[in-house]
């Protein structure tokens, strides 16, 4: 048990008898727990793995759920007085038991690294839950709990309960008014949006005449406000290849973007490759919601779906591309090992003359680890900054 969680043990009280909802990132499965001394406990998720893992904690299967597919609403799965949701949203979507969250007296956001996701999760169980229960955040100093009790208090008074294992406790009263509030603020999504000139690969100094692509994104999905530069340089590269013949868009029939965070690289790939079917997968439902709305605003195809790297993928693809998760804030190590999960099982989901594509920090020694996976491996791109590596396993 993490030590966020242990200080919430430390205060049960609180929670002993009641109908709980939970949300944020959740590293342990100490909810399971308090459902033991609980009526019931309602966990909401947004990150696949998590999900994953308390759905295999509690003896379930949700991996073929078809709602997985194209995840436009909360999908829901319970067992006895546990009932587990993974969406983006608690208010936007109509779902099984949404009744039951209005009937929470308790109510928990462990706090994320993002500010703006957790007051995000906040503001949701505000709207969402009893008018008179009793919120609660729990986080690490070194997560940033200070500045999110700063931002509860420009909400509604806040109380520090509990602080040890330098971990703070700090919570909050629901009102009919504070509900109301973000009902109405949550009635529809709030999405951050920038465009995207197909030709410059930029999203600085747009034009009306411009070719442009738009670009709808949610709280927590990488990128929200403006094209990062390393996914720009990844589709400049492309695009280049791709003018200069090194790829042949008539044999792209299938392309697969993994981690596709909103959906940048897929939805501008859908529109360079009109003939090719592309899928995009992610582990945050922020991220799928966020493509479905790019779909529909820029008029594309693009097939996403909820999938913790491989996991929900069936099939094989022309060209796999990505610009994978090396910017979250963790160590190198920490980092390179779930990136050689991903190329060992790009390289089994690759057609027999299909490729994979990706962009990393310069610094970052993906080469070596993507010849442990594939024959053929070598940078097509470099800047001072950022290298896009190719990788294949076709024989000449």
């Amino acid at each position: 048990m993490n030590n966020t969680s242990q200080i919430l043990q430390r205060n049960e009280d609180y929670f002993i008898n009641n109908n709980i909802i939970i949300c944020g990132y959740i590293s342990d499965t100490y909810p399971l727990e308090l459902a033991k001394r609980s009526k019931s406990i309602h966990i909401w998720f947004t990150d696949y793995s998590q999900f994953n893992t308390y759905i295999q904690a509690l003896g379930l299967n949700v991996n073929n759920n078809e709602s997985l597919k194209n995840l436009n609403s909360i999908v829901t799965i319970n067992k006895g007085n546990i009932y587990l949701y993974f969406g983006a949203s608690l208010i936007n979507a109509e779902f099984n038991n949404k009744s039951l969250i209005k009937e929470c007296t308790s109510g928990i956001v462990y706090i994320t690294k993002s500010k703006e996701e957790s007051k995000y999760m906040m503001e949701q169980l505000i709207a969402s839950t009893s008018n008179n229960a009793t919120l609660f955040a729990v986080g690490a100093n070194d997560e940033g709990i200070k500045g999110f009790e700063t931002q509860l208090k420009a909400i509604t008074p806040c109380q520090k309960i509990d602080n040890a294992r330098k971990c703070v406790l700090l919570g909050i009263e629901n009102s009919d008014e504070l509900s109301n509030i973000y009902e109405n603020k949550y009635s529809q999504y709030s999405f951050d949006i920038y465009k995207i000139n197909m030709d410059t690969c930029s999203s600085e100094n747009i034009k009306e005449s411009d070719n442009t692509i738009t670009i709808n994104t949610l709280s927590g999905v990488f990128s929200a406000k403006k094209l990062d530069l390393g996914t720009k340089f990844l589709l400049e590269t492309f695009k280049n290849e791709l003018e200069s013949k090194v790829f042949n868009s008539n044999e792209i029939k299938d392309v697969l973007d993994v981690g596709c965070g909103s959906g940048v690289i897929s939805i501008y790939l859908s529109k360079l490759l009109p003939k090719a079917k592309i899928d995009a997968s992610d582990i945050n439902a922020f991220a799928i919601s966020s493509l479905i709305k790019n779909n529909e605003t820029n008029n594309t195809q693009v097939n996403g779906f909820v999938s913790d790297m491989f996991s929900n993928i069936n099939k094989k693809y022309d060209l796999i591309i990505s610009n994978p998760p090396f910017h979250q804030g963790a160590g190198v190590k920490q980092l390179l090992e779930p990136t050689k999960k991903m190329f060992k099982e790009a390289s089994s989901h690759l057609t027999r003359n299909g490729s994979l594509l990706i962009v990393a920090n310069s610094f970052l020694a993906y080469a070596e680890v993507l010849k442990e996976s594939f024959k053929e491996v070598k940078v097509i791109a470099q800047n001072n900054k950022y290298k896009v590596y190719f990788a294949s396993n076709k024989t000449n």
